[in-house]
């Protein structure tokens, strides 16, 4: 599921009542309820990578022809685009002469899959310390910030990749980037929804090099293993340490 978390972003999901009214069934005991949802209560954020979606409940008062009273509601989603693509990595990092494995999804921004097609492009990150940064620790940062939210504002280099993504019905897609050298590197994919409106997805990766080697990439700090899982007697990978202290990782 995409983690909306980037610039203190949280799915908005409280506010006023925007509409309220009375209906009518139809023959079948069908109905529809209408209403303009309120864009004061987006996002609005200013990274257009970050969907505007706010959760919005629908509760009906029904009375039947005895008089009894039977109540419902229903949640969904309404933001200013209607679809969101989202990437996962099959490993926390790949290797210099390794491809990276990267599975997609593209889905309504109610979570149902999409079909459609995205095109992407690869950048290096600049390998750029961010100036005076100095990491106070206290109670939350326990919690480490996944590279995606760490690397954020690290401006790209070169572009090392391009191509297409093909979703079908069921809204997934697993692709492969070609060796790369040992760095930090940031996948830009684009897409369009129904409306004709452009929908923006980033995916950060690394690729590491030999054991002992430091990777050139601005990481804060890091501890990633290679796989989610290990056999019995398999070697564990694991990238650690941090670009702003002493020695390599």
């Amino acid at each position: 599921y995409f983690l909306y978390f980037f610039n203190n972003y949280s799915e908005n999901s409280s506010g006023p009542e925007v509409a309220n009214g009375e209906t009518k069934t139809d023959s079948k005991g069908g109905f529809t309820v209408s209403f303009i949802p309120v864009t004061d209560y987006l996002n609005n954020s200013n990274d257009d990578y970050i969907p505007d979606i706010s959760n919005y409940t629908v509760t009906v008062d029904a009375r039947d022809a005895g008089g009894r009273t039977i109540s419902g509601s229903d949640s969904f989603k309404v933001g200013t685009r209607g679809i969101y693509e989202v990437f996962e990595l099959k490993k926390g990092f790949t290797r210099e002469w390794q491809e990276a494995e990267i599975e997609g999804k593209l889905q309504t921004i109610n979570d149902a899959p999409y079909e459609g097609k995205s095109s992407y492009e690869v950048y290096l990150l600049k390998n750029e310390k961010e100036p005076n940064y100095h990491q106070n620790f206290n109670m939350y940062d326990y919690w480490q910030e996944p590279l995606d939210a760490q690397l954020i504002n690290a401006p790209n280099d070169k572009l090392v990749a391009a191509g297409e993504n093909i979703y079908g019905k069921d809204g997934k897609v697993s692709f492969k980037i070609k060796p790369l050298p040992a760095g930090a590197y940031r996948l830009i994919s684009r897409a369009v929804d129904e409306a004709g409106n452009e929908v923006k997805a980033r995916k950060i990766f690394i690729v590491a090099g030999n054991p002992g080697n430091a990777v050139p990439a601005p990481i804060k700090y890091t501890a990633v293993f290679e796989k989610n899982e290990y056999e019995a007697g398999e070697t564990a990978r694991v990238l650690l340490g941090s670009a702003y202290a002493p020695g390599v990782y």
